[in-house]
């Protein structure tokens, strides 16, 4: 009988991506995986991608380790990814924890699994149960996967790491410069995914604007993607603003080419003295100016952001100013997250230090905010056709998303799953609008 692994994965888009490659791995030497619990069968392993972008995910991945050691204290427990990188020494005093591997080992997980298990069987004891090694420069390559945890969508880690070295983010450090994957190499696994049905891939890492290679920039990529027979769809998770190009624009509200109309641009803060504090690459006006220029050259786009709360410094007057600014801005709508300090980042050191309770108030209003404006966003789109993929069903409803991110639903006895049918969106109703399909 196969072996079982559970994996369990905190944090980004970009640690889900990195779970499928490694219960491929797993998968192709004969292990069982699952990414959810299931009754009927117990894990001989438990797989924790970490996240340690803040405190609280760091937390998170404790909590989940004592829960996991009490519901399953015999199978063996291995913590890997970022958390992994930054805290070893934390985590395998951990009870419970067999290994700990880092950003590099991962990508390794089968060849670490078995050297366990030979140490169990042969009775041995285990002498290291720690390998987290200095992540290296360079361009790398993975081990393309099949589409097994995915459906419709999928993603595909092109980049990695971060020189940008923000004064919040703890992300340099855990996953090391920033470098970019061979573009053959990710054509090839963009095309086995098509092949596999997939039909929009979703493009992830830390700092994707950065991607480059002997063969070229993001955009060089882009066009080899748009080359692939079947990928109807290439969306960008997100990129930093200071990386975006007029050209990237044009390309992409050309009607020959793959690339959606959506952008997912972190501003983090709406005010140029946090901005300066965060040690972000630009102004406010810089990221005006852009965001102007997209709406300008790509009508229908919608721009999305991520605001941090309650950084230091942030005063009760800088706040209102930044509500106010992102009121009036054609940024459709925002991942808001409360600033909470961290060790071993270079904010944790800076004065005037607001209270987590102010962080959530402001948090608050600006979700209500961001709730606000995406809905005027999309109440344009009303009696709209647009291009949907059909991804999920519950009984006879469907859901899918817009090429521009719209999130809609429809009532269907026929299947709709994975297709890209045109269709009539009518209203709004909470987070979905509802349409018709016409074709």
């Amino acid at each position: 009988m196969n072996k079982i692994a559970y994996f369990y994965t905190l944090g980004c888009r970009l640690n889900f991506t990195e779970t499928a490659h490694m219960a491929q791995l797993l998968e192709n030497v004969g292990y069982a995986t699952y990414v959810q619990e299931t009754e009927s069968q117990e894990p001989d392993f438990c797989i924790v991608n970490s996240c340690t972008v803040t405190t609280s995910a760091d937390n998170k991945c404790y909590k989940l380790i004592a829960r996991l050691q009490q519901k399953y204290p015999n199978a063996k427990l291995i913590v890997v990814g970022c958390l992994s990188q930054v805290a070893k020494e934390d985590l395998i005093q951990k009870k419970g924890v067999d290994f700990v591997l880092g950003n590099k080992e991962k990508e390794n997980l089968a060849f670490y699994i078995q050297k366990l298990e030979a140490q169990v069987a042969n009775k041995d004891e285990v002498q290291e149960r720690v390998f987290v090694s200095p992540i290296e420069k360079g361009t790398f390559k993975q081990i393309s996967r099949e589409q097994k945890l995915f459906r419709t969508r999928a993603n595909l880690k092109i980049q990695d790491g971060c020189n940008f070295y923000c004064s919040y983010c703890i992300i340099p450090f855990a996953r090391g410069v920033a470098r970019s994957r061979d573009s053959e190499d990710a054509v090839i696994e963009a095309t086995n995914l098509v092949k596999a049905g997939v039909q929009e891939i979703v493009l992830t890492g830390v700092n994707l604007g950065c991607y480059q290679t002997k063969d070229g920039g993001l955009l060089d990529l882009l066009n080899k993607f748009n080359q692939i027979e079947g990928l109807k769809r290439v969306r960008i998770s997100s990129i930093e603003p200071k990386t975006i190009n007029k050209e990237l624009l044009l390309y992409m509200q050309r009607e020959d080419t793959n690339l959606v109309h959506s952008l997912h641009l972190p501003l983090q803060a709406a005010n140029d003295v946090i901005l300066q504090r965060m040690k972000r690459k630009y102004t406010l006006t810089e990221y005006g100016d852009m965001i102007a220029e997209a709406k300008e050259t790509v009508p229908n786009i919608c721009i999305s952001t991520d605001i941090i709360t309650g950084f230091p410094g942030e005063t009760d007057s800088i706040f209102a100013e930044s509500k106010k600014w992102l009121a009036t801005m054609p940024i459709h709508f925002f991942h808001v997250f409360p600033y909470a300090e961290r060790k071993g980042v270079k904010s944790a050191s800076l004065d005037q230090q607001q209270t987590t309770a102010v962080a959530r108030a402001r948090a608050k209003e600006l979700i209500t905010l961001s709730q606000e404006k995406h809905t005027q966003y999309r109440k344009q789109f009303v009696n709209k056709t647009l291009p949907v993929l059909w991804e999920r069903s519950s009984n006879t409803e469907w859901y899918g998303y817009t090429d521009n991110y719209i999130r809609v639903r429809t009532q269907s006895e026929k299947p709709l799953d994975n297709h890209i049918r045109n269709s009539v969106l009518l209203d709004i109703q909470g987070q979905y609008m509802n349409a018709q399909v016409i074709d």
